[in-house]
């Protein structure tokens, strides 16, 4: 019987990875930040071969920023995400410097493909502070110490090439956000079934071990050491569905992990009542021989 207790849960750990595995060959395997990066490429070639006029229009109008050299220009793309949640509340805004009126927008992190290396202008595109042009405290060739940010655009321009930048990242970020979604809804489902087929599976385990209890647990070496695994194994259980059920779970899940929770903890039971019979057992042998040695020596056997 021990042996078949075994057996059923290697197969049921093995059939675990085995529906686990054929839902990752499942999910699709494309690289938005790949496809992002050439994509990106052919929109900034775009924006300086036919938005420069409409770039130096924008920058004209600020004194400050004539004749300057804006070769050292960095491109910072905003979106509003679907998938980064704000966790700010009424009392407490903005929590983050990316939260805006409760919503929160994403930075794409472009260190990877412009380096991380301070650039001596930043351009926004997208987002809460769409057009700003912001002149980098602290670059060498900036006279400036702290950022100083300029309105670059505002309602009243036209900046066709500016604009068409930003719907390319909200549409290629919206795109690729809404297959986020989906796919993390998806893993979330599958994870939940994943979840119920294990606790179900090892809940009819333990019903056969309940039942069958007398037949496994014995004195032999083997069955003590079985003895010792079912108790360790039942510790581990209670205390990961007891984790389980403090948490936001389903109602037919609860019901589930309540239902092996019974059958561990009737197991737990017997073992334990076993091993009190053992240690009451040696005591009264202890006593009737008037010795503490003859304890250690029967222990040792079982």
């Amino acid at each position: 019987m021990t042996t078949d207790i075994v057996r059923s849960l290697n197969d049921l750990n093995r059939e675990t990875q085995r529906l686990k595995n054929r839902f990752v060959s499942t999910m699709p395997s494309h690289s938005s930040s790949e496809e992002f990066e050439w994509k990106f490429e052919e929109a900034l070639n775009d924006w300086w071969e036919n938005g420069e006029d409409e770039f130096n229009k924008l920058v004209e109008k600020h004194p400050e920023l004539k004749n300057k050299n804006f070769e050292d220009i960095r491109i910072r793309l905003y979106y509003w995400s679907k998938t980064h949640a704000c966790k700010c509340n009424e009392t407490r805004r903005p929590c983050c410097h990316t939260c805006h009126n409760g919503q929160i927008y994403f930075a794409e992190d472009l260190d990877y493909y412009y380096g991380i290396e301070l650039y001596q202008y930043d351009l926004i595109i997208g987002g809460p502070n769409h057009g700003d042009l912001i002149v980098n405290g602290g670059h060498p060739e900036n006279d400036n110490e702290d950022d100083i940010v300029y309105k670059l655009v505002t309602d009243n321009d036209s900046t066709i090439h500016i604009e068409s930048f930003k719907a390319f990242v909200y549409e290629h970020f919206d795109y690729y956000e809404t297959i986020e979604q989906e796919n993390n809804k998806k893993r979330h489902d599958f994870n939940q079934f994943l979840e119920r087929f294990r606790v179900n599976g090892i809940n009819e385990i333990y019903t056969i071990l309940r039942n069958n209890y007398a037949s496994i647990i014995g004195y032999t070496y083997k069955k003590r050491r079985a003895h010792n695994a079912i108790l360790g194994n039942a510790n581990r259980l209670l205390l990961d569905i007891k984790d389980k059920l403090g948490k936001e779970i389903t109602d037919e899940y609860r019901v589930s992990l309540l239902s092996l929770r019974d059958n561990i903890s009737e197991v737990k039971r017997y073992v334990e009542d076993i091993d009190y019979s053992i240690m009451n057992c040696v005591h009264q042998l202890q006593e009737q021989n008037n010795t503490s040695h003859v304890g250690s020596k029967i222990l040792s056997y079982l």
